[in-house]
């Protein structure tokens, strides 16, 4: 049996990337330099199927997976770079940038362009990437699900956000020790929501996803850890501070506690012939004219978001007259439905915004818009 060289430059990549020594040895022992067949080349595949990076087409096809695919293009790993520097003039034209009126609109207008509509979930999108860690023992991460049909266009911002910022994506095919990691022995293997610790991990279809692997994301989510019981290994916890943005189709087969774990959940819908009028207006209105950064520099959105996840805002030591505009919002039924957690989830959503405007302190446009966005959690 032969291969092809692009299988066997998957397979020496995975070899090389995954880091699992037995993996390793059982790819050496099937295939030689060559690409000859030298041992069971179906054990080896089916080690990789169960493990998400390759899956079955038939009996003698597999094809890759996203999470495998990602491996194959050197984007498994994109984790945005927290050592990056910038220059006196870079930080200049982001401050520029960031004094001009809706500036929220103008970031969220960047994002995936071919995209018609989903403004609410772009800029919920966005907040999440910057949002911050943990601050005097609160979690200030935001969590975003887009919930609604198929071809609303939800899989799609998912890879771009990946593919254009940074962030680890995967799918129902990541599961088990691809996803939460486990040992080989007493050799830990870090799984993909260890390697996000401190990034984005985008999710789609994470209803499809098995149980237990939606518990490990919410332990994740929740507690920033991970917990690791296999071979001789038992309780190992690892560090999962990560970030979610994750898409359904039907958010009710997704378990409780995960679905109500997420900051804002958007019910993605198709637009209307209207609301597809005015996109076209719009974007002949914007064609040639100057774009962001006035220079035309494809990096000059990335990094500005990479200044604005790094950028200190906080709310202001007075915050009554914060608080007064929930309490009001709350009486007057705007919040209504909205659980503690959706109450409690505006303050941080509010920090979020400021680092996207470069704002060292919270103020009132940033409750008032955070507040809109939780109106649209259901």
């Amino acid at each position: 049996m032969d291969i092809t060289k692009q299988q066997m430059k998957t397979l020496k990549i995975l070899k090389e990337k995954l880091g699992n020594k037995a993996l390793a040895r059982s790819i050496e022992e099937a295939y030689n330099e060559s690409g000859e067949v030298i041992g069971n080349v179906w054990e080896v595949m089916k080690r990789l199927s169960e493990e998400g990076w390759v899956k079955r087409v038939d009996d003698k096809r597999y094809t890759l997976t996203q999470n495998g695919e990602n491996v194959l293009e050197n984007k498994k790993d994109k984790k945005h770079d927290i050592n990056i520097t910038f220059e006196k003039k870079q930080v200049e034209e982001f401050h520029k940038l960031s004094a001009e009126r809706d500036i929220i609109k103008r970031l969220s207008g960047y994002v995936c362009p071919e995209i018609i509509g989903l403004e609410g979930e772009k800029v919920a999108a966005l907040a999440s990437i910057v949002s911050d860690d943990i601050v005097n023992g609160d979690n200030n991460r935001v969590f975003v699900l887009l919930s609604g049909d198929p071809g609303t266009g939800k899989s799609k911002l998912l890879v771009w956000l990946q593919e254009n910022l940074w962030g680890f994506y995967a799918d129902k095919a990541c599961t088990g020790p691809a996803l939460t990691g486990g040992a080989d022995g007493e050799q830990k293997k870090e799984g993909l929501l260890e390697k996000a610790n401190g990034s984005i991990v985008y999710l789609d279809e994470l209803e499809k996803m098995e149980k237990k692997d939606q518990a490990a994301i919410l332990n994740a989510m929740s507690r920033g850890i991970i917990t690791i019981n296999k071979g001789r290994v038992v309780n190992d916890e690892r560090e999962a501070m990560i970030r979610v943005i994750a898409a359904c189709n039907n958010e009710q087969t997704i378990i409780e506690p995960l679905r109500d774990r997420f900051d804002l959940v958007f019910q993605t819908r198709k637009l209307s012939k209207e609301e597809k009028e005015g996109f076209i207006r719009l974007k002949m209105n914007d064609f040639n004219r100057v774009k962001m950064g006035g220079e035309g520099n494809p990096d000059f959105f990335k990094n500005y978001m990479r200044y604005a996840q790094r950028f200190g805002s906080a709310l202001p030591e007075d915050r009554e007259f914060l608080t007064e505009i929930i309490i009001e919002e709350t009486r007057s039924g705007k919040l209504q439905g909205r659980g503690a957690r959706g109450i409690e989830s505006i303050p941080k959503i509010a920090i979020a915004l400021a680092k996207l405007k470069l704002k060292r302190v919270v103020g009132i446009e940033e409750v008032k818009e955070a507040i809109e966005l939780v109106k649209e959690k259901r």
